[in-house]
């Protein structure tokens, strides 16, 4: 699937074509999108879809209706109504959506609203940046359905800067939300489009350029800090006061938070012990979240909500990275347990560190896997013993040692012999697993 974003247009020239030149064949159309979409058909590309953002100022322009507009009638006395009456005004307030049905570019193309900024006639628009790049962004994640060879084109030839602007912003956003939730056969590219300046020119043919390819490099790194789980801080920020909504993100980002820094930190058993959630679960959240955000951009087209885009972000990505993680966990069969055989636990971890590029923490369980097993080979634990003890050890437990030790923190750890497998767990001890967790969250 193909998806070609632009920011729509409405000018008296509306259905001017225009020749352009894509692929070595020229194309006449009224809009590089709709050019670029028949040029992919024409190459076998399969399904394409053209979706444009209409900003919702566009009909708030006398100069639509004068002298010789090439407006379709319906569309022009419609504008008129809106400029001349305010009842009518209103309803267009009400329900952008409806006004561009009837606009000629919507025509067999998806569409959708966002909001504006600026004064036009007598009309005032008090949208946000942050916002309208929430408009672009939601619109994606609701819209794009990454399958094999999924590639969305962003098209910067039309459009005034703040709307270009916001459109990318909000592509390299949903870019980095797909690759964190995706980290084996992605499938997903993005490029950049543009065509050579059409306005003022004299020039009969206008070149579109569609291969510059848009790369967003993806790590795996938290998109969120303990300062946004301390008192709730970035559940709050979402959920305002509706505390059912705030205690269900906390707990997810919480859950996220201590999986995450298990495996970054090198800590594999507290994977299967603390465990983690399921994924329809978390896609539930996600849901609920978009559908909230979705409400509250369109609650009001005069003004913006003046959102905390960054939190949103933040969250969706959290979201999105959680999947992914959970996604390779399951594929390994790691599953919440009370006791790990630590050889199979390594074997997994191989290649769950290979997917996500830790190749430090690879080598540093297997050599932490060897020596455990080397001191342990001659000893004869048939219950379960403190490693503490199983090694004639001294000392508290201790944070340093914990991650120095991928985990397997000697106070904390029990283990037991079953023929030559080793197996372990953590002791069962409220106040020692919580305080676990604690720096697991510490040092995300």
């Amino acid at each position: 699937m193909i998806y070609i974003y632009q920011i729509g247009r409405l000018e008296k020239n509306i259905t001017n074509e225009i020749n352009f030149r894509i692929g070595g064949e020229i194309i006449s159309s009224s809009l590089s999108s709709l050019a670029l979409k028949q040029h992919l058909e024409n190459s076998g590309k399969g399904n394409v879809k053209v979706i444009l953002a209409y900003p919702v100022s566009l009909p708030f322009n006398g100069k639509l209706i004068e002298g010789e507009s090439q407006i379709p009638t319906d569309l022009k006395n419609k504008i008129k109504r809106i400029l001349d009456d305010s009842s009518e005004r209103e309803n267009y307030l009400k329900n952008p959506e409806e006004f561009f049905k009837s606009h000629p570019h919507s025509n067999g193309n998806e569409f959708f609203i966002i909001h504006s900024i600026g004064q036009y006639e007598r009309q005032k628009f008090e949208g946000k940046y942050d916002d309208i790049v929430l408009d672009f962004f939601i619109d994606m994640l609701e819209r794009i359905k990454v399958c094999d060879q999924t590639e969305i084109y962003v098209d910067v030839s039309s459009g005034l800067n703040v709307y270009v602007s916001a459109m990318l912003e909000a592509v390299r956003h949903f870019s980095t939300y797909y690759h964190l939730s995706e980290w084996e056969n992605r499938k997903l590219k993005v490029f950049l489009v543009f065509t050579d300046p059409i306005i003022g020119s004299s020039a009969n043919e206008f070149n579109i350029y569609k291969d510059y390819e848009l790369k967003f490099k993806v790590f795996f790194s938290s998109p969120i800090k303990k300062e946004d789980i301390d008192n709730f801080a970035l559940a709050r920020k979402i959920a305002g006061e509706d505390r059912k909504l705030k205690k269900c993100i906390q707990e997810i980002l919480e859950n996220f938070a201590i999986c995450f820094s298990a495996i970054k930190n090198n800590a594999p058993l507290a994977v299967y012990t603390f465990g983690y959630d399921k994924i329809c679960e978390v896609k539930e959240l996600e849901e609920k979240i978009l559908q909230i955000v979705k409400y509250k951009l369109r609650e009001n087209w005069e003004r913006s909500p003046n959102l905390e885009k960054d939190a949103y972000i933040k969250l969706f990505l959290t979201l999105g990275f959680y999947r992914g993680i959970i996604k390779v966990l399951e594929k390994q069969s790691i599953c919440p347990s009370r006791e790990v055989n630590m050889r199979q636990m390594k074997e997994k971890f191989k290649k769950i560190y290979e997917t996500f590029n830790l190749t430090l923490n690879e080598k540093f369980l297997g050599n932490e896997v060897s020596n455990l097993a080397r001191k342990l080979k001659d000893k004869d634990i048939k219950e379960w013993t403190l490693l503490k003890c199983a090694l004639e050890m001294s000392g508290e437990m201790d944070e340093r040692n914990f991650f120095a030790h991928s985990g397997l923190e000697s106070n904390l750890t029990e283990v037991k012999k079953n023929n030559d497998e080793i197996l372990i767990r953590y002791k069962e001890e409220e106040e020692k697993l919580k305080k676990v967790k604690e720096w697991l969250k510490k040092n995300l």
